[in-house]
């Protein structure tokens, strides 16, 4: 042992006269001991960081082409940048507040974002500034050196305008969409939701939501309901009809949007003109089956369509224009030899239906807006059945053609080695609206309480076949492994349906009602045209106010106070109103115009700099505001978009402080 020790000692000195010649100087062991010191010191700062942070709220997006960048740089996008960012909308945000002041209990995640460690906030705020849209902020991005500065790039997104689908922001904020679950609880805690101040039943399609963002009156839709219920258990078809809003969130083709002039360039409207849609407008059944092509997308390839006495009227083989390179025949039934000698193109197809349909002709499929996309029409009244039938309890879920048609109708389709048949798979979704009209709203829908297994056979259910162009799940991303292979519902999906996906005829609550049930302590400040609407509300502090300066020290009081608080700066619109009230009127004649122009152009100058004064403005007493506030507290920033033009969209900038 002596002489093991004695040669580590010589080995050691070996060392130290090596490093010696080197010219550096020995380490001593009690310089070993302070490095070991600082790097434990280091790793508990750290530690103490770690800690520190959990102790904090945060948020990030999980859709990472929603940020408001859109035109990320490639390697920030990867791959994403290829992808079409899903619709985003005011109830989104909605969901988003609701489950951030509900401190995440009984909600799930929204869909769009994450909110972690939502109880450790110490309040909520939002901004909103009215008439602010989106393209004001990129315009004039230097009009907003704070929102720049402190709201991080990748916690912006933009949503759609409201006044697209005949709605407001005010209205959409205010009015909270009701699960079946939810209803049901608030009928045992209530008695009734007749006679309820805080509650509603609206239907977006055949009513506007005012001006004013007020809630609509509920006399027509409440006699409507009771209509249904005297009549027996029919639907009137209009009742089936999606609006706007649903089209535009499940990708249909829309005219109006912000990249049209690109993105619809080539797309036709299937009439020249259109007259209104009534319970007795007929039903024509639409399938399209495509082919994969060297534009690396899917194309039309044959079109079918069946009219409401179950007759095929229209069955069409479609040639495209660029190479096809697959003709996926497993599930289009096309093959080479059967569309070579074809030389019919899509616009002789779509003059062919345009000439074929009425009017007020009602259009419906299995995911349409696949089909009018591949048909590159525009049609206004469209009825989907994957959104009318659900088996899964989300409306995130949805369920094949072949599923629904055997579940509903024990009608086997699609089983053919050959590929599918457009006209098989238009009668099987024609029948499916036809049973639905003779049902219930409910009927078929799980997320409704509805029966979904009326005529379900004792044997096991064939196997989904999801062809190209038909989607077992929408944007959201939910697993199609979910849905039980017996056409029951695995333990994965049997979870409380979303508030953000309801059918068209849903109960509607109002927000301050909901924060005053759970004890959300909740301040409304601003004009009189937003706040003289909820001064009833039970539980609600509502501050009126003459001026944005003062609606700012309002918020910053009730920021401390309250845990919600909604406050609205209104100069830019007051001032958008003014300006509209003092622009020239169309209906001059030509000589005048052009001895105006020179005077117009300054105004519009003129205009446009006062509009960035405003903006200026808004974004200091946003500034003033954020500091005024406590920590811990999400700040939402709301830009609603213009009023009076769809394509202005609406943004949201979220930030915790």
């Amino acid at each position: 042992m002596a002489k093991r020790k004695a040669v580590v000692a010589t080995g050691t000195g070996g060392k130290k006269q090596c490093k010696e010649k080197d010219g550096q100087s020995p380490t001593s062991e009690a310089d070993g001991a302070g490095g070991k010191g600082k790097n434990i010191e280091k790793y508990m700062q750290i530690k103490r960081k770690q800690a520190a942070s959990m102790q904090r709220p945060k948020v990030y997006l999980t859709m990472e082409n929603l940020s408001v960048g859109i035109k990320l740089s490639e390697q920030a996008a990867g791959e994403q940048s290829a992808k079409e960012a899903p619709q985003l909308f005011v109830r989104d945000l909605q969901y988003l507040l609701l489950y951030a002041l509900r401190r995440g209990l009984n909600y799930d995640h929204p869909r769009w974002c994450r909110l972690l460690r939502p109880g450790k906030m110490s309040s909520t705020v939002l901004i909103v500034l009215s008439e602010v849209s989106m393209e004001d902020f990129q315009l004039h991005s230097d009009c907003f050196p704070f929102l720049q500065g402190t709201f991080s790039e990748k916690l912006r997104v933009t949503m759609t305008n409201p006044c697209r689908y005949f709605s407001t922001f005010n209205f959409d904020m205010y009015a909270v969409p009701m699960s079946q679950s939810q209803l049901r609880g608030f009928q045992r805690k209530h008695g009734s939701t007749s006679h309820r101040n805080g509650i509603e039943v609206v239907f977006p399609k055949s009513s506007r939501a005012p001006d004013n963002g007020e809630t609509p009156p509920a006399d027509t839709a409440d006699k409507s309901m009771d209509k249904e219920e005297e009549d027996g258990k029919t639907v009137c078809r209009t009742q089936l009809l999606m609006s706007v809003e649903q089209m535009i969130e499940e990708n249909y083709p829309v005219p109006g949007e912000e990249d049209s002039d690109e993105k619809y360039k080539d797309y036709v409207v299937s009439k020249e003109h259109y007259t209104p849609v009534a319970p007795n407008s007929p039903l024509f059944a639409v399938d399209c089956e495509m082919c994969l092509t060297s534009a690396m997308r899917h194309e039309l390839a044959r079109v079918s369509i069946v009219n409401d006495q179950n007759e095929v009227i229209y069955d069409e083989l479609v040639k495209p224009y660029n190479p096809i390179i697959n003709y996926l025949t497993r599930y289009s039934g096309i093959t080479k030899r059967i569309l070579d000698p074809v030389t019919k193109r899509i616009e002789e197809v779509q003059r062919e239906i345009s000439e074929l349909l009425p009017d007020d002709a009602i259009l419906c499929g299995q995911s349409l807006g696949n089909d009018l996309t591949a048909l590159k029409m525009f049609h206004p009244y469209v009825i989907d059945t994957s959104l009318i039938y659900n088996l899964s309890g989300s409306r995130r879920m949805k369920c094949s053609l072949k599923r629904l048609s055997f579940c509903f109708l024990g009608r086997v389709i699609q089983g053919s080695k050959s590929g599918h048949s457009s006209a098989e798979d238009a009668e099987a979704t024609l029948d499916l609206v036809k049973l639905k009209l003779r049902k219930t709203l409910s009927f078929g829908d799980a997320v409704l309480g509805g029966d979904v297994t009326p005529s379900l056979p004792s044997h096991q259910l064939p196997s989904d076949s999801t062809g190209p162009g038909q989607s077992q799940s929408s944007a959201a991303g939910v697993s199609p492994a979910d849905v039980g292979s017996k056409g029951g519902i695995s333990g994965s999906t049997r979870r409380k349906p979303q508030v953000l996906s309801q059918p068209e005829a849903v109960m509607m609550r109002s927000l301050f009602d909901i924060l005053n049930d759970i004890g959300v302590s909740a301040c409304q400040v601003g004009g009189e045209r937003l706040v003289s609407k909820h001064k009833e509300e039970p539980g609600l502090q509502c501050c009126q106010t003459t001026s944005d300066e003062e609606s700012r020290r309002k918020a910053a009081e009730a920021g401390r106070d309250c845990t919600f608080t909604w406050v609205e700066f209104s100069s830019f619109a007051d001032l958008l109103a003014t300006q509209d009230s003092e622009a020239p009127q169309p209906d001059q004649t030509a000589e005048e115009a052009g001895e105006e122009s020179s005077e117009t152009a300054v105004a519009t100058a003129a205009d446009v700099k006062q509009r960035k004064k405003v903006l200026r403005t808004l974004d200091k007493h946003v500034r003033k505001l954020t500091e005024k506030l406590p920590e811990k507290c999400l700040i939402t920033v709301v830009m609603t978009g213009r009023s009076s033009q769809s394509h202005q969209q609406a943004a949201a900038f979220l930030h915790i402080t």
